[in-house]
């Protein structure tokens, strides 16, 4: 009877920790995510490269998100498609995450330095998993801070790009 005893409050401890790892697991992944993109910085290699720079953050996102990443690599436009500022970000902080067991929105602060300036702005990375041990991948990064004239997302801003959609072909919209 004791052992039963035990073996309960066992269970009963290990669910705090359960929920604290369900909460890490995106934070974890939004981290291993801007820090891969601070090593590569996709946006600042020369343009017949690019694609190696995607290929680097490819495991991390979502099949759609690394289609359209594939598409933004042969445009080459030297704008960050990852973060709201175009020239990219020389620092992160993951924050709070919100979300359950197969999504999850994490808040990102990020800052761009250089020389005395710098500017800081919160974009939010928004992952999915497609089952419990599965791993988290961005499937989204919705711009706090967007310049004029860009969409509000990664998504909207690669779609918008020349030659739209992944799949439709290449259709001109014109």
């Amino acid at each position: 009877m004791r052992f039963i005893f035990m073996a309960a409050l066992a269970a009963l401890a290990a669910v705090p920790a359960a929920a604290q790892e369900r909460d890490a697991a995106p934070a974890d992944a939004a981290r291993a995510f801007y820090a891969a993109v601070q090593r590569v910085r996709p946006h600042q290699i020369a343009p017949a490269a690019r694609a190696d720079g995607v290929d680097a953050l490819r495991p991390m996102m979502t099949e759609r998100i690394a289609a359209l990443m594939d598409r933004w690599a042969e445009t080459g436009t030297s704008d960050d498609p990852v973060t709201s500022s175009p020239d990219g970000a020389t620092g992160f902080s993951v924050g709070a995450c919100e979300g359950g067991f197969r999504a999850a929105a994490c808040d990102v602060a990020l800052q761009f330095e250089r020389g005395q300036s710098s500017t800081e702005w919160t974009d939010r990375v928004f992952l999915l998993r497609e089952s419990a041990g599965q791993p988290w991948r961005v499937f989204d990064v919705s711009y706090g801070a967007a310049p004029e004239g860009r969409p509000p997302s990664l998504s909207a801003w690669l779609e918008d790009m020349p030659g739209g959609p992944p799949g439709d072909g290449g259709a001109d919209p014109g």
